[in-house]
């Protein structure tokens, strides 16, 4: 019988934490925002530069 609790407890807790651990999802909005325009700098070297406009 008092192997029984721990196992019983063990399996609580256990699909508590399997219930408790889904994801949330955000409410269905704009997934993309038209105000703002991201902004990505790329740095290359100018002699790779130069290799990659020779080597398409």
């Amino acid at each position: 019988m008092m192997k029984r609790i721990p196992l019983f407890l063990l399996t609580l807790f256990m699909a508590a934490g399997a219930l408790s651990a889904r994801p949330s999802f955000p409410d269905n909005g704009q997934l993309f925002v038209d105000t703002v325009v991201p902004r990505v700098d790329i740095k290359v070297d100018p002699d790779t530069l130069e290799w990659i406009y020779a080597n398409p």
